[in-house]
């Protein structure tokens, strides 16, 4: 099952590390987008069919929590990729799945990745059997 994902950090060398971390442990990770601008990531967000979201919480114009904020109805798993470890209760009011200090590390990374493929595939089977059950 390929699961569409999308990249926001203001830090080029962050987007960078991740992608190639995730494409590596996850071929089955789809990035559809990355970016640096958080408008950018509010109308990719809000027009792209996403179902995880890997976001930067200090950002220039926009903190992460803002771009969730401008978001209506998401439909996403999101984890906090963040260079600070104070913002993790507010990520969790988000509705985060995860909260990743930079430099990530990789075992972190992949427990929190499978957690959220986990949600993402369990999201999609009771899309699948919604239906079934209004017969």
């Amino acid at each position: 099952m390929k699961t569409t994902a999308i990249l926001i950090d203001d830090e080029r060398k962050a987007l960078v590390t991740l992608r190639n971390k995730l494409q590596r442990f996850w071929p089955e990770v789809t990035i559809i987008a990355e970016t640096q601008l958080p408008e950018e990531a509010i109308d990719l967000l809000t027009n792209k069919k996403i179902e995880l979201v890997f976001l930067d919480i200090a950002m220039p114009q926009l903190s992460g929590f803002d771009v969730l904020s401008k978001i209506d109805t998401p439909d996403f798993e999101i984890i906090f990729v963040t260079a600070f470890d104070n913002y993790a209760l507010e990520a969790i009011n988000h509705c985060a799945i995860g909260y990743l200090v930079k430099p990530v590390d990789n075992a972190d990374l992949k427990a929190t990745v499978e957690k959220a493929l986990y949600n993402i595939s369990q999201k999609m089977h009771c899309k699948k059997t919604k239906p079934l059950l209004k017969i």
